[in-house]
């Protein structure tokens, strides 16, 4: 099996790609978008738009997505575009029931919904290595990435778009931080990834 990620989070992620657009570029937004819509394809693009919530897309998709905003919409901004899309999918029927359990259990401690962040990998990627836990001081955290495929440890630009994605669970938590994408090893496939709140 090929590493592969939920079509909802590319679905969302394009939702998110059209309000930055516009909020970065104007009237320019349409031609920025589709410029992005470009470097993905156009079968890429129909696979995304057409493809069920839960189904398995190629993770192929997310980096080229990732590296087409950051070079079309500027610095940070694929990190933008994942803070966006892991706000809306804290709201959908595939990690809602992570945020929901988290919060009836726990309350709302950012340490709480980070101990599930494994899990929802697991939910949300398929072949893209494994997460762990890590507690570095009592508003410290490291999530480490391990197995994960050479292309994903290896693109810069998705590592800190994973980082972004982690702090929209900062925020969930209705905390502000730092989430930095850290130390890697393309050997391991490994990631690491530093909150603090």
């Amino acid at each position: 099996m090929d590493p592969s990620i939920r079509a909802i989070l590319l679905q969302n992620s394009l939702a998110v790609l059209a309000e930055l657009a516009v909020a970065r570029y104007g009237q320019r937004a349409e031609e920025v978008q589709r410029a992005v819509f470009e470097t993905l394809g156009s079968g890429r693009m129909r696979a995304i738009r057409e493809a069920g919530p839960a189904q398995w897309l190629p993770l192929e998709y997310d980096l080229i997505l990732a590296e087409a905003v950051e070079a079309n919409l500027g610095p940070g901004a694929d990190r933008e575009r994942t803070f966006g899309c892991m706000q809306r999918s804290l709201h959908t029927t595939l990690l809602r029931p992570f945020v929901v359990g988290v919060e009836m259990v726990f309350g709302l401690e950012p340490a709480s919904f980070l101990r599930q962040v494994p899990r929802g990998w697991h939910a949300v990627y398929r072949e893209a290595g494994s997460m762990r836990y890590i507690v570095d001081g009592p508003s410290q955290r490291s999530l480490v990435l391990s197995g994960a495929p050479e292309a994903l440890i290896s693109s810069p630009i998705y590592g800190d778009s994973i980082a972004g994605a982690l702090t929209a669970v900062l925020a969930l938590a209705g905390v502000e931080g730092e989430v930095t994408a850290g130390e890697r090893d393309l050997d391991t496939g490994t990631l690491v990834i530093r909150l603090r709140w």
